[in-house]
């Protein structure tokens, strides 16, 4: 009865997660049972922060699944570890866990809890700046609503609806070369740069960007005579503080919003690009509230942290207006009150059909669209979505805790 006595070390962690509890405690002779109580548990203290808690509970219910068949169990069990991991900042151990989980999901047939690890799956490569790799399982997790939703209009005998994502043509592949992948993100070079392919690079350590890039560095490499088969969008943004409505902090810390362009191959290939629009300093007060205007250039922001994130897939025709806009911010001056990086991203996030309400702020002589303002409203929910298909944001409201 070890689990018992591991149980009952942390009495006063489980009164702090009751709330996510209902009913009485199953007895630890019923391992089905208790394995998804443990797992409840675990679920309730991720929510309160007690993540190295919730770990434990979820590893001791792991030992218990194994030990008894439940491959449904073990798999929750990995799932709530990597969520625990990801709680605590640690997106390269959560993907592993949910990894090991989706291998033993994938005969489970739940397509509910395979959507959540889908999604889990998307925000850590995000969060890794994998990002047409976060395109792919967040497609993968539209997959899963979908047929859920289906489902349930069949079971209320209703007729389904016909309508898929955008990107329903992104094929769905065995997974082997994208855990393959993973593995290689674990083997960086000393200077934390890993060759995704022979067209990107990924730098994984720290908020680094890269210098300028110009137009033909963006937009060329999607002119590659390969056909497409999926277009994907994603919207970043980096608060000045994370979780706030403000403009800015301290003497010049303003945040950034900056998008990603993805284009998906029918070789499996793909090519993406991640950048943002900055002012070129004509002067040392140039992009300042004294001298507002300056001239402008694209910047690398592949490397960059960020606080939310929004994604969607779009048709070829709105993808080449994208690509045509960026083309004519290229010539177009930098203006910290109205033509700043995130008036750019929300042209970008217009054009593939998403408006955030809400973006607006102040600052001393100044006022206007912000990355403070428009992250919050995404935390908040300020969003309208004027084209079918899947939008995905994070946090949504299931990630606010």
């Amino acid at each position: 009865m070890i689990w018992i006595v591991l149980m009952y070390t942390g009495a006063a962690s489980a009164q702090v997660a009751g709330d996510a509890l209902s009913g009485e405690i199953p007895s630890a002779t019923d391992t089905f049972a208790y394995v998804r109580y443990l797992n409840r548990l675990s679920a309730g203290l991720i929510q309160q922060g007690e993540a190295e808690q919730a770990a434990q509970y979820a590893t001791q219910a792991l030992s218990m699944a194994r030990a008894t068949g439940d491959g449904e169990g073990a798999s929750l069990s990995l799932q709530t570890i990597g969520d625990s991991y990801a709680y605590k900042g640690k997106p390269e151990k959560a993907l592993s866990s949910f990894i090991r989980s989706l291998k033993i999901r994938n005969s489970q047939r739940n397509h509910k809890l395979t959507e959540k690890l889908y999604r889990s799956m998307a925000v850590a490569f995000a969060r890794l700046k994998q990002y047409p790799l976060a395109l792919k399982y967040f497609h993968k997790s539209a997959q899963q609503q979908e047929r859920l939703k289906q489902r349930q209009q069949t079971l209320a005998g209703l007729s389904p609806d016909e309508h898929m994502p955008e990107a329903d043509t992104l094929p769905d592949t065995d997974m082997t070369e994208d855990f393959e992948l993973y593995d290689n993100l674990l083997e960086v070079t000393a200077d934390d740069r890993l060759v995704v392919d022979r067209d990107t690079i990924m730098i994984l350590a720290g908020d680094r960007h890269a210098g300028a890039m110009t137009l033909s560095e963006i937009t060329a490499p999607f002119d590659d005579n390969k056909k497409a088969i999926a277009y994907g969008v994603l919207l970043h943004f980096k608060q000045p503080v994370a979780g706030m409505r403000k403009a800015f902090t301290g003497v010049n810390t303003v945040g950034h919003m900056f998008i990603t362009l993805t284009k998906f191959n029918a070789d499996s290939g793909y090519v993406s690009r991640t950048f943002g629009f900055y002012p070129d300093k004509d002067y040392l007060l140039s992009a300042t509230p004294l001298l507002p205007s300056s001239s402008s250039v694209f910047k690398d922001d592949a490397g960059r942290d960020w606080d939310e994130l929004m994604a969607t897939f779009v048709s070829k025709r709105k993808f080449n207006r994208i690509l045509r806009m960026v083309m004519r911010y290229s010539r177009r001056k930098y203006h910290l009150n109205k033509n700043n990086c995130t008036d750019f991203g929300l042209v970008i996030a217009g054009i593939a059909g998403i408006q955030i309400r809400d973006t607006k702020g102040s600052w001393p002589l100044g006022s206007g669209n912000n990355p403070g303002d428009a992250g919050q409203s995404v935390r908040e929910g300020k969003i309208e979505q004027l084209d079918q298909g899947a939008l995905f944001v994070y946090p949504g409201q299931e990630d606010i805790r």
